[in-house]
This record gives structure tokens, sequence and C-alpha cells, in this order.
């Protein structure tokens, strides 16, 4: 009994000096076990919160990191600090958001997106979490970050096509301001659905539309200051692509900004700096 109770307190008393180490300990084994459960194909990622960035050179950087959020990567360029949001949306994600912000948020009060996409009910309390520390969200085309951004990045990265996808650009209205750095990225859609290992082949399938508790009408739902019209257009678009269908929904820009998914943009500064989109008359000033 007393052997058993050592390893207990041990955690016990990690948990004390930093919740995060016990947290992350257990999300460690849970990949590890869910990699072995099935042969399936999973995405193979260094440790567990971290993915890898540059295909070549393999960079091993955390999944929530401040860095440098540009219009483009020329000289005119408008660039803002920012955290970045990289890969999918997992619960580890909102730990690496929570660590990420108690780093830098004296620093920052935006984040932006580059991902994926990943689990509704995640991306639920990820919302939760923008909207309650009043951070702004963004996409942007180009960013370039490493040692001098974050010292937890080993190298300097920069890169571009960036991509919003399936539950990532519901985090988008979160924001207390919603940015497009330039217009040189992808915003993604699909209705929604699951994926499942049968036969160590993957399989998808759509969630009826749907009395399961949507994750998309209650992120809609606790949205403020977009039209509820616009808001319905949206959900609309998101339903129109099933989720079987391998590929995904684009939304053109102009029509992001038609629904308010942005409500500020910042170009070149060759170019007008700011546009502002008025949610009263739809129209932009330059």
């Amino acid at each position: 009994m007393i052997l058993l109770a050592i390893p207990i307190l041990i955690l016990l008393y990690l948990y004390y000096l930093d919740p995060h180490i016990v947290k992350d300990m257990g999300r460690e084994v849970y990949y590890k076990a869910k990699s072995l459960s099935s042969n399936c194909e999973v995405d193979i990622l260094p440790r567990p919160g971290h993915v890898w960035l540059d295909k070549e050179r393999k960079i091993d950087v955390p999944q929530v990191l401040k860095a440098k959020a540009c219009t483009s990567e020329g000289e005119n360029s408008e660039c803002i600090d920012s955290l970045m949001l990289v890969g999918g949306i997992s619960p580890i994600t909102l730990v690496m958001l929570e660590k990420a912000y108690t780093l830098y948020k004296d620093d920052i009060d935006t984040i932006c997106l580059r991902s994926f996409g990943g689990e509704l009910d995640v991306a639920n309390d990820m919302f939760d979490f923008i909207k309650t520390n009043g951070l702004s969200t963004c996409m942007a085309s180009y960013y370039k970050f490493g040692p001098d951004t974050d010292k937890r990045v080993p190298e300097q990265v920069k890169t571009k096509n960036s991509y919003c996808s399936s539950a990532c650009p519901f985090l988008m209205f979160a924001g207390q301001e919603r940015l497009a750095l330039g217009s040189n990225f992808k915003l993604e859609v699909h209705h929604p659905g699951k994926k499942f290992c049968i036969d160590d082949k993957f399989s998808k399938v759509d969630f009826p539309s749907l009395k399961y508790g949507n994750g998309f009408l209650d992120i809609l739902e606790r949205t403020e200051g977009i039209p509820e019209d616009k808001k319905d257009k949206f959900y609309n678009l998101v339903m129109s692509k099933p989720y079987t269908e391998k590929k995904l929904l684009e939304v053109p820009f102009q029509t992001a900004l038609e629904l308010e998914v942005f409500n500020k943009v910042i170009e070149d500064r060759n170019e007008e700096s700011v546009v502002r989109i008025l949610p009263e008359s739809g129209k932009i000033l330059h």
C-alpha cells in the first residue's frame, strides 16, 4: 500500500509545482497508447504538443508559439506580434495555448491560426479561452519566427501558403477583432463528422444535421457582433460540404469579408494600410 502511495504523492507534488507537467505526462502516455492501438496511419509528432515544420529541416516547434504574422514576404509587408497556432486541434493544443499565453500575455493580444482543424469539443474550449482573455484572432499570408521571437523554437522559420480548415475557421469568431493580414491564405470548411479506424483503415461519417450537440452551432451561438443572418449563411456554407468528401470547400476571401469572418484587413504599406468592414453596411472603407 505504501509503495502504491509513493508515485501518487510524487504526481501530486509535481502537479503542485506545475499542473502542465502532469498533464503533459498524461498526454504522452495517451498518444503512445493510441499509436499502438491500431494499424491506421497516424501523424508522427516529434513529441506531445509539438509539430514538425519545414519538410527538409524537420524543425520541432510547439503547437502554439510567438511569431511575426505578416501581410506578405515583401519589403513593404506589415507585421504584428502574435501567438501562432500550428497543426491540429486536440486536447494538448489547449494546454499549449494556455502555456504560450502565460509566457507572452504581456506582449501580445492576437492569436493567428494555421491549422487543419481537429476535435470540435476542444475547439469550443479554445474559443472560450480566446474570448475570455480578450484576444483578437487573425489569419496571415506569411509568418516568421525563431529564437528571437520564441526561445522554444530552435531555428529561424519562414512559412507562407497558410490555411485554416475544418474546425479552425470557427476559432476566428472568438476574436475581439478578426484580422486578415493580406489575403494569400485558405479558409476551408466542411460538414462536421468523425473519422474512425475500421479494419486498419480510416473511414469517415457525417454527423446528422444535427441534434447531437453540434459544436459549430455552439460556437456561433456564443459569437458576438455578427448579424444572425450572416452567421446562418456561414453555417449553411459549412453544412453544404460533406465531411466524407476528400476535398474541403474553400471560402473565397470576398465571401469571408461579406460574412464578417474578418472585420479588419491589413495590407502591404504600398497599398492602403488598413481596410475596415462596417457591419451595418457591409461596405469596405479604404
